[in-house]
């Protein structure tokens, strides 16, 4: 069963928690930008994603109007921080409401260091950042979409793994709904197909994804189709279970049959390996 949920019937506040909630996990754009009058702001955004990529553009919203979003508009230029965990507790802390004129890398004691292309410092103890020069905006209702160019960017050598960044190393922090903070949990691999091997009938190298250090991968099928287990009437089992449902081993919630059957011959495939991220909760907002 589905329970629906109308945004016309429901206040902002309300939606807004459902959103964040489904829209998961997002990762953290730490945003630094300096004021006309010289003073640096430091902030979270979790509303942060790729926008382009040649040009190479990254975007994030400021919801409602902040410093980041005022500072940006005086100067036209932001750096994007990777947000790692070991510094989740000084993330959160430049989500405070500080008063305008007050930076966060001070209160929340954050160690700064000179950008290269733009006036915004980077966060020192980041793996990553991104040096942006903006290249539009777009208000939309309450929202600023902010667009940066990046002109710069630079990854902690400890960081990469033959000159690409590794996950495990970034150890990047998302947000989940609520006061709800994701960390990296496991890393699953699955290259992507090639329509071209599809059609070879050997199954082209296709795979289920695999966990990074995890077992071999996984057959899966080489053409698109209906699910392989039979009908869901085909299941029906005695009991207060209804059609297609029956008991997992020592558990008593219901699960489908074609979940039970994969990896055992007809479901073999069928189900998706989870990416799964681990939830870190925190009393700030």
């Amino acid at each position: 069963m589905r329970i629906d949920f109308d945004p016309a019937q429901l206040d902002r506040t309300a939606f807004y928690r459902l959103l964040t909630a489904t829209v998961v996990p997002r990762p953290i754009a730490w945003v630094s930008t300096v004021s006309a009058d010289g003073t640096d702001n430091l902030a979270p955004h979790s509303f942060f994603t790729i926008a382009s990529v040649a040009p190479p553009v990254v975007q994030f919203t400021s919801v409602g109007r902040k410093d980041t979003l005022r500072n940006i508009e005086e100067t036209g230029e932001f750096t994007v921080s990777l947000a790692p965990r070991h510094l989740m507790e000084q993330i959160n802390v430049t989500g405070t409401d500080f008063p305008r004129g007050m930076s966060e890398f001070d209160a929340a004691g954050v160690e700064r260091e000179p950008g290269l292309r733009v006036k915004a410092p980077r966060v020192a103890d980041s793996p990553v950042a991104l040096e942006c020069e903006t290249h539009s905006m777009l208000r939309i209702g309450d929202s600023t979409v902010v667009f940066g160019r990046v002109v710069h960017a630079v990854v902690d050598a400890a960081a990469l793994v033959d000159g690409h960044p590794e996950i495990t190393r970034l150890d990047p922090l998302s947000r989940l709904g609520k006061d709800e903070w994701g960390a990296l949990g496991e890393v699953l691999e699955l290259p992507r197909p090639r329509y071209a091997d599809r059609t070879t009938g050997d199954g082209g190298g296709l795979t289920a994804g695999r966990a990074v250090r995890g077992r071999a991968p996984r057959p899966v099928p080489t053409a698109p189709g209906p699910c392989p287990v039979a009908p869901a009437r085909a299941h029906r089992r005695p009991g207060p279970y209804p059609a297609g449902l029956s008991r997992p081993p020592g558990g008593t919630r219901p699960v489908p049959e074609c979940r039970r059957s994969a990896g055992r011959g007809r479901g073999a495939g069928h189900r998706r390996a989870p990416v799964r991220t681990g939830a870190v909760r925190t009393g700030a907002r």
